[in-house]
């Protein structure tokens, strides 16, 4: 669409990149559009679009100055075939953050395709021609349509829908309205390319390419044939559902899965953060869940060492069927979401409507959540063994175990009113709820013996988190309020943390995690004196909280040290 040329701007000193169209395809109404959404697209800013400059119009001809780029396009790069998979992840996750960036700011692509990404020769993808694909339509075309035809270079052929065919979403084939969704199905279809080097729906003629678009999946073979990794099978798969509500909702989810994907591809996911010695290490390590349908959750691992150390940023998304939900105020208590100790897997209970809930599990080197089998019914007590390989769940039949790796559920114990616990070597450290202290529950027998006391107008000890082999804080409610308080694992002292309220709290290496204005935030725990120590730490803007029988309850979860 148009010519481009090579430029110096004087003023400023710099080689510049200025793309002309011709006059007569654009009338009055689309070049008002040509410029709103140019300017749009320059206000970005981001490293993976093209940065645009200026765009005006000419002796009647629009035109656009961005910055020139030096290397291919990935339509030249995939002409010798599929793309070495590091390449086409680096590139991939590039392109979704572009993509995400462009969405956040309201703005939809359209006509994404290899043509219109562009490789530059220091390894930086960049997104070209945003919101500019309105333009292509011959001027008789009317302008007032979103579906408009679409004439553009070799590839492209003329129909009645807005788009590339081959790369359009089904419902752009369809000519109906279109969201940032119909990108996510253009970058699959690209994806697919850059691993397969085949066109997912090419086909002898435009509509018979449509029509593979809406009937048809990506095919297996050259899946198969080029041993593409399962998990990007998946993603790939995900992107091209035929159902936008079916697809990932947000490029920036998008972009977290491949960027879990390109780290375990380079050996980086073998553990959360690298491993230096015990005794220097000092971990903060916890994720935080927000939403209903959508838990968006973050991973922050770090340690107290020199800056050059510092551990890698880890996101992930734990994305539900649709239906599914995390919110608490659906369920029967507030704790929805845990990490097992080695911090590689999600549980998250969730509820269908009325339904009874179940868990879900979330590995950080997988896409998609599966429901582990023999959890219907449970309630939102989760507590991770040591091993991270199985989990127990209180149910309204009592505390229950279950492997991840399958099979049936086995009892440990008849109390349905857990609060809350810890697995400590064989046995649960557990809260509850029907007014009795904090106990410690034999995971081989069920057999339980108090561990904590109530004191004055003490009416709930719950929600016990591991500190060290000695020590665990706990929640606790009296006529005066809500509290935090540090107890001994072997019942002789407690104390209150004064200043400290116990709506949600975690522990990890030496912080307690908890919420302070919709923030995430840390504050260190003197174990001696039992007290919370020094400014607060800001880990986390806005996480989800919800107000469940007139008290807040953030919704977040923390594990301790991920092991070395």
């Amino acid at each position: 669409m148009g010519e481009v040329y090579r430029a110096h701007d004087a003023r400023l000193g710099r080689d510049v990149a200025i793309k002309v169209m011709p006059s007569g395809m654009v009338d009055g109404d689309r070049q008002t559009r040509f410029e709103q959404e140019a300017r749009a697209a320059a206000a970005l800013n981001h490293p993976n679009i093209l940065a645009v400059f200026d765009v005006g119009v000419h002796d009647g001809q629009p035109y656009i100055v961005s910055e020139l780029l030096n290397g291919e396009s990935l339509q030249a790069a995939l002409r010798d075939g599929a793309l070495p998979l590091r390449r086409t992840l680096n590139y991939a996750v590039q392109v979704a953050r572009g993509l995400a960036a462009a969405h956040n700011r309201g703005i939809v692509h359209r006509d994404l395709k290899p043509g219109n990404i562009f490789l530059t020769d220091d390894g930086h993808a960049k997104i070209l021609d945003f919101g500019l694909a309105k333009l292509a339509g011959p001027p008789s075309t009317p302008s007032s349509s979103e579906s408009v035809a679409v004439t553009t270079p070799v590839g492209t052929a003329p129909g009645l829908v807005f788009g590339t065919v081959g790369y359009m979403a089904p419902e752009q084939v369809r000519a109906l309205p279109i969201d940032h969704r119909a990108d996510i199905f253009a970058f699959g279809v690209v994806l697919y390319e850059m691993v397969t080097g085949a066109r997912a729906f090419s086909r002898e003629t435009p509509p018979e390419t449509m029509t593979a678009i809406l009937k048809e999946d990506v095919p297996d073979a050259p899946l198969s044939a080029r041993q593409v990794p399962l998990t990007l099978t998946r993603i790939i798969r995900r992107c091209t559902e035929k159902d936008p509500n079916a697809r990932f909702q947000s490029a920036l989810d998008l972009a977290f899965a491949i960027d879990a994907m390109e780290t375990a591809s380079s050996g980086g996911a073998q553990s959360l953060a690298p491993k230096p010695p015990r005794r220097s290490r000092d971990w903060i390590a916890w994720l935080i869940a927000a939403g209903a349908i959508v838990a968006a959750i973050a991973a922050v691992v770090t340690r107290r060492a020199e800056p050059s150390a510092t551990p890698p940023l880890v996101r992930l998304s734990a994305v539900l069927p649709e239906g599914w939900s995390t919110d608490p105020r659906a369920m029967a208590r507030p704790r929805p979401i845990s990490i097992a100790p080695d911090g590689r897997t999600i549980a998250i209970m969730a509820s269908h409507g009325s339904d009874p809930a179940s868990i879900w599990i979330r590995t950080i080197d997988a896409v998609d959540m599966y429901q582990l089998p023999g959890t219907t019914g449970g309630g939102p007590t989760i507590i991770w063994a040591p091993d991270s390989r199985s989990l127990a769940f209180a149910t309204r039949d009592g505390l229950k175990r279950v492997s991840l790796s399958g099979g049936q559920p086995g009892s440990i114990c008849a109390c349905t009113t857990i609060a809350g616990g810890f697995w400590r070597g064989d046995e649960i450290i557990a809260g509850r709820f029907d007014n009795k202290p904090i106990q410690r529950i034999s995971v081989a027998t069920g057999a339980s013996v108090p561990i904590t006391r109530f004191e004055g107008t003490d009416n709930l000890h719950a929600v016990p988190i591991m500190v060290d082999d000695t020590h665990f804080l706990y929640g606790s409610v009296d006529a005066s309020g809500r509290h935090m308080n540090l107890a001994t694992m072997d019942g002789r002292e407690q104390h209150r943390i004064e200043g400290a309220d116990f709506s949600g709290f975690y522990y990890s290496s030496g912080y307690v995690v908890h919420e302070q204005n919709t923030s995430l935030v840390a504050h260190r725990l003197n174990v001696e004196r039992a007290a919370l120590e020094g400014p607060a730490i800001p880990l986390v803007d806005r996480i989800y909280v919800p107000e469940i029988d007139a008290v807040r309850w953030p919704i977040f979860a923390a594990t301790g040290d991920v092991p070395a």
